[in-house]
C-alpha cells in the first residue's frame, strides 16, 4: 500500500509542471499606434531623426477562465547599436515592479492583475538617431517567455509566443510561424458582399 501511494505521489509531482495555467495561448506583440485590439496593431514606425517614439508591449489571447489575466511576464528586448540614443522603459502592470534589465532580461510583476484578452503591460520609449533598425523580443536568460496568471492562492505559469516585433524606419521582422492571434472579422451583409462583384 505504501509503495502504491509513493508511486501515485511521484506521478503527480512529475505531471504538475506540465499543467498549464490560464494563459496557455498568449501571444506577445509590439505596437506603435496605441491599438485597443488585435486588428489595430501597427508594427512599423518612421520617426524623424532625434525624435522620441513609443513602442507598446502587450499580450493577446490570454485567459481561459477563472484566474485569467497577467500578474507577471519575463522577457528581454534588443535593438541594434546606433538605432537609438536613449531608451526609457515603463512597467504598466498594477504596482509596477521590475526586476532585472529590460535589454538583458526583466521580470515585470504587479501587485494586482491586468486582465485581457488584449492587454498592454509595458511601454518602451526611444530617441531615434536616424539609423533604421528593429526592436525584437528575446528570451529572459532564466525565465524565457514566462507569463504568470492571476490564479489564487498560487499563480500558474505559461509561456508566450512572439506575434509581432517592431520596425523603426524599416519593416518589422516577422514573428514566429503559427503565432497568429484571434482577429474578429467585421460583419457584412450579403447584399454588401454581392455589390462588390457587380
Amino acid at each position: 500500500m505504501k509503495l502504491a501511494m509513493a508511486v501515485v505521489a511521484l506521478v503527480a509531482l512529475s505531471v504538475a509542471p506540465l499543467m498549464a495555467g490560464q494563459n496557455e495561448n498568449c501571444k506577445a506583440f509590439m505596437d506603435v499606434a496605441g491599438a485597443t485590439d488585435n486588428a489595430g496593431v501597427v508594427t512599423r514606425i518612421d520617426p524623424d531623426a532625434f525624435s522620441l517614439f513609443s513602442v507598446y508591449l502587450g499580450l493577446t489571447d490570454c485567459g481561459s477562465g477563472a484566474g485569467e489575466g497577467v500578474k507577471s511576464v519575463s522577457f528581454a528586448l534588443t535593438y541594434p547599436p546606433g538605432m537609438a540614443s536613449t531608451a526609457i522603459y515603463e512597467n504598466l502592470l498594477p504596482g509596477g515592479l521590475a526586476i532585472g534589465d529590460w535589454e538583458t532580461g526583466v521580470t515585470l510583476a504587479g501587485s494586482g492583475c491586468l486582465e485581457g484578452p488584449f492587454l498592454i503591460f509595458g511601454v518602451a520609449r526611444y530617441i531615434y538617431t536616424g539609423v533604421p533598425g528593429t526592436i525584437v523580443w528575446t528570451d529572459h536568460p532564466q525565465f524565457p517567455r514566462r507569463v504568470e496568471d492571476c490564479s489564487e492562492p498560487t499563480t500558474q505559469t505559461d509561456f508566450f509566443c512572439v506575434w509581432t516585433n517592431c520596425g523603426v524606419g524599416q519593416d518589422a521582422p516577422a514573428g514566429e510561424a503559427g503565432c497568429t492571434p484571434n482577429t474578429p472579422v467585421e460583419q457584412s451583409s450579403w447584399g454588401a458582399i454581392k455589390a462588390l462583384y457587380r
